[in-house]
């Protein structure tokens, strides 16, 4: 059962992890789906601090299958990056894609990685990008990780809400390419930012690391949306 439901997690994709750890997590993706577990259209996990490590892939694999299949799927469990996903999911028709951005001043970018991405950055009806199948993050062998190489050209959108203090974050960059690294999460897009790094760069912890991006040039739209929620508009960059 679980080499049949491996096809699908491992459609177009270059394996690149210990086959018993994929086997053995592939088969707790395809027991969730057996039970019903993700019929929902949003889901949450914690990353490897939350749940056992024999579980990250199956994690990491039905969240991506959720955001590929037009649903929301979050890691680390933060209501705010929910939001924002469903912001750019109403919006755009896309999925959102949450990371912990890392700033390189020196050459104007801005690297967005995570260990949980999608393959469908245009939405269910556009193409699939190519993924690997890792380790985790850091090189723990104990389980395995989907790398999703997402598409370069394109205008990325990055912002994040946070409902409490009423305001949204929110900045542009150019996606330029994929840093393959031995090190850190496992999907980490490289983009050329749009605007002032240093400005970026200085206020970048207002609340919290992650950002959520979206592919496209939607700053204005999701401004707009963001003030007709009550929120005041934050210009990062």
């Amino acid at each position: 059962m679980c080499q049949c439901h491996a096809r699908r997690p491992c459609h177009g994709c270059h394996a690149a992890v210990n086959r018993r750890h994929f086997l053995k997590s592939i088969g707790l993706a395809a027991a969730t789906t057996l039970g019903g577990l993700t019929s929902s259209t949003r889901a949450a996990d914690d990353k490897t601090g939350g749940i056992r490590i024999a579980t990250v892939f199956l994690a990491n694999t039905k969240i991506r299958e959720i955001l590929n299949d037009g649903g929301q799927g979050v890691c680390e469990a933060m209501p705010d990056d929910m939001l924002s996903m469903l912001m750019a999911r109403i919006l755009t028709g896309r999925p959102g894609y949450v990371s912990d951005p890392a700033l390189d001043t020196s050459k104007n970018q801005i690297v967005y990685a995570h260990c949980v991405a999608t393959t469908k950055v245009f939405g269910p009806e556009g193409n699939h990008n190519s993924f690997r199948i890792r380790t985790l993050h850091n090189r723990d062998p104990r389980g395995a990780c989907g790398q999703s190489f997402l598409p370069s050209g394109y205008m990325t959108t990055s912002f994040r809400t946070n409902w409490q203090q009423k305001k949204l974050i929110i900045h542009q960059a150019k996606a330029v390419g994929n840093l393959d690294s031995e090190y850190g999460c496992r999907t980490q897009l490289v983009a050329e930012v749009r605007g002032d790094i240093g400005k970026l760069f200085e206020q970048w912890d207002r609340f919290g690391w992650h950002r959520v991006t979206v592919y496209g040039d939607v700053k204005e739209p999701l401004a707009e949306f963001g003030k007709a929620l009550g929120l005041d508009i934050i210009e990062e960059a």
